[in-house]
């Protein structure tokens, strides 16, 4: 088993309209991150992981995902699972879980027009 307070959680601001708290694992397999979304990100563009699964719950609040340019709406209970390589923007205000297997690492999340 493994522990991490959300003392020791990592916060990164990925743009404006998103903050991370990353809580660091250890783990090569797994890893567990909370994003606020408070508008679109990215703010241009799309983005996509080129190695990792991701589970997404919302938390609190709605928008939406756009993933190969079909929208679906968000709220809360939700559980999204979005494969590597595909390419997306979030839009609205939410908070979300993610958790990523393998585990996530920053060099795999890519930026895409």
């Amino acid at each position: 088993m493994k522990k991490c307070p959300i003392k020791n959680s990592i916060e990164i601001k990925n743009d404006n309209n998103c903050i991370v708290f990353e809580f660091p694992m250890e783990d090569k397999d797994m890893n567990f991150s909370i994003a606020k979304i408070t508008g679109r990100y990215p703010e241009h563009g799309r983005v996509t992981n080129i190695q990792c699964k991701e589970i997404v719950y919302v938390q609190a609040g709605a928008g939406k995902i756009v993933v190969d340019d079909i929208e679906h709406a968000l709220s809360v209970g939700d559980v999204i699972l979005i494969s590597p390589n595909e390419r997306f923007y979030w839009d609205g205000n939410m908070t979300i879980h993610v958790a990523c297997t393998p585990a996530f690492f920053p060099e795999q999340h890519v930026y895409v027009e």
